[in-house]
């Protein structure tokens, strides 16, 4: 449940040091460097006052005469203040070091003694530290109101004051270093993968491990976290010359390959290997280098690694795809009800879609891509239930804008509905709740389309859309999925491999790719977001800014050119 929040000014005042412990000056100095959030905590506590809601200011002058009457101060992590905080407390935390190498410089010791190390925010890191089965620690990152307590506050059970190792104003935020982001993303997959949080106790990670090391050609590779090893299976086949095609991954405990459909999931110990007939993947890449092979396992994190060039994400694994278009037509038992973010009530949210994102994009790299479909033959079209033809404008904005490679199902291009109450045609029917058949009516290029033999009915609706009528109007669906094409092909920012900052993840969702801002709202009602100056040249779209606002009206879309000032911090 999100605190009550109590905003104090929000304009940024440095105090006169004059009469500042030093540990304050720093404290004041640093949130008006990096602009952070700080909230303000009782006397000698970790905590706000009790009964009393949040107090967040940005105000350095707040937080001098707080401190000033002896209270305690908490820096805002995630979004808000851009920050991250990994605060270990177990002794695995030297074996993780170790392993993965040192994540950031510790920037704060706290009263009790403990060492807070900070970094630069990213979505999808994981609430804890994990590590050989055991919580080590947690990380202090969002969403919601998350803090951790900073200089001068004093720790409530030694007495002792919290101090800064470092000139706080002076350093920059830097990332978590590219190993350490590739074990927190795929802790998050395993966690997805399996449906649980669980990892393998110490006896038997340490058990897994001895075994793994113990493989013909097993070596650890530290940059990476895992034990590589003589594939049983690639050996007798001539392949694996390099044994490095058997895995053990150290963050989770499980045994994988670099060729994922080499093992299936079938012994006591996890994983058995299975030939799949050699490096394919290879042999295609040589053999055909212009054609690529693309799996549906739905986990671009393990897949591409594995040897593919594309994986989608989809509706049978993880929350990403359904977080953002699962409005409800169809149901399954595994499947818990959610408003999507592109709902016309806007009660949805991003969340889960940018840290699956941002976990697989954080192994995949530019070793292959991670595609988003639009919607599937198993699944309902993006125009279903509620959410009609019209309301799609900001969807495929964000389908054709996002560093995703986009996939569009036939006849969403032009609004196609899910069609409900059709029969049970091979097997479409899974359950009396999931028809698939709603998705795989005829295309409709026409309104002389046939209704009589077909493996389907046309959509009954006498007010369907068609292609012809679609190629006539130049406001429709289809002609913006053309334009959104074009413009994507003219300009690599807007493509796979541009550069992405999400400047604002509500309503509107805000984001930059290079040297372009996108905006949508999928809402019905307008969405607004402070900019601090005008965002440039409108290319696509309707939304208009004054007085350092910019409003995107409701189902509203907008992508600008040349966007040169920052977008101001946006507060819950």
């Amino acid at each position: 449940m999100t605190p009550d929040v109590t905003p104090l000014r929000y304009h940024i005042r440095r105090p006169s040091h004059a009469g500042l412990s030093d540990e304050l000056a720093l404290t004041v100095d640093a949130m008006v460097r990096h602009r952070w959030t700080l909230v303000l905590l009782a006397p000698h506590s970790k905590c706000p006052p009790t009964g009393r809601p949040w107090q967040l200011t940005e105000d350095a002058g707040v937080v001098a005469s707080h401190v000033g009457h002896g209270g305690n101060v908490g820096l805002v992590c995630g979004l808000r203040s851009g920050v991250a905080v990994l605060d270990p407390d177990q002794v695995g935390w030297v074996d993780m070091v170790e392993t993965l190498g040192q994540p950031a410089d510790a920037w704060v010791q706290t009263g009790g003694g403990k060492l807070h190390y900070y970094v630069s925010w990213q979505p999808g890191l994981p609430a804890k530290l994990v590590w050989a089965g055991d919580t080590i620690g947690e990380i202090q990152r969002g969403p919601g109101l998350q803090q951790v307590v900073v200089p001068p506050s004093i720790h409530p059970r030694s007495g002792r004051p919290y101090r800064w190792l470092t000139s706080p104003a002076e350093r920059s935020l830097e990332p978590l270093p590219a190993t350490w982001r590739r074990y927190f993303a795929l802790q998050t997959s395993f966690t997805r993968v399996t449906g649980t949080p669980g990892y393998l106790n110490a006896s038997a990670f340490k058990d897994r491990l001895t075994r793994a090391l113990q493989q013909p050609g097993a070596r650890f590779r530290r940059h990476s976290g895992c034990v590589k090893f003589q594939c049983s299976a690639c050996a007798p086949e001539g392949h694996d010359r390099h044994r490095d095609n058997g895995i053990f991954f150290v963050n989770s405990g499980r045994w994988g390959s670099t060729w994922p459909a080499r093992w299936s999931r079938t012994t006591p110990a996890g994983w058995r290997p299975r030939s799949c007939g050699g490096s394919c993947g290879g042999w295609l890449d040589a053999a055909h280098p212009d054609a690529a092979l693309f799996a549906e396992w739905g986990h671009p994190e393990a897949s591409i690694p594995g040897g593919f060039h594309v994986d989608f994400f989809l509706h049978f694994t993880g929350r990403a795809f359904r977080s953002l278009w699962d409005n409800g037509q169809v149901a399954r038992p595994e499947w818990p009800p959610l408003t999507p973010y592109f709902d016309p009530s806007g009660g949805g949210s991003l969340g889960a879609f940018l840290d699956e994102w941002s976990s697989a994009a954080s192994v995949v790299g530019d070793a292959g891509y991670a595609a988003l479909p639009s919607s599937n033959h198993d699944f309902p079209r993006l125009a279903a239930g509620p959410r009609t033809g019209e309301q799609l404008k900001p969807a495929f904005t964000f389908l054709l804008t996002w560093p995703t490679l986009p996939a569009i199902y036939y006849g969403d291009e032009i609004g196609m509905r899910y069609v409900p109450g059709l029969p049970n045609i091979e097997g479409s029917a899974r359950t009396p709740t999931y028809n698939r058949a709603g998705s795989r009516t005829p295309m409709q290029w026409s309104a002389d389309d046939p209704s009589g033999a077909v493996y389907l009915p046309v959509d009954p609706d006498p007010a369907r859309p068609t292609v012809a009528a679609q190629r006539a109007d130049p406001g429709s669906i289809l002609h913006l999925v053309r334009d959104l094409i074009a413009l994507r092909r003219a300009h690599p920012d807007l493509g796979t491999r541009g550069d992405t900052e999400v400047l604002h993840a509500g309503y509107p969702f805000v984001y930059r790719r290079g040297g372009f801002t996108v905006a949508v709202n999928p809402r019905a009602t307008a969405a607004s977001v402070p900019l601090a100056a005008g965002p440039g040249s409108l290319l696509l779209g309707s939304a208009g800014h004054t007085a350092g606002t910019l409003d995107v009206p409701p189902f509203g879309y907008a992508i600008f050119e040349r966007l040169r000032q920052s977008v101001s911090r946006v507060r819950a």
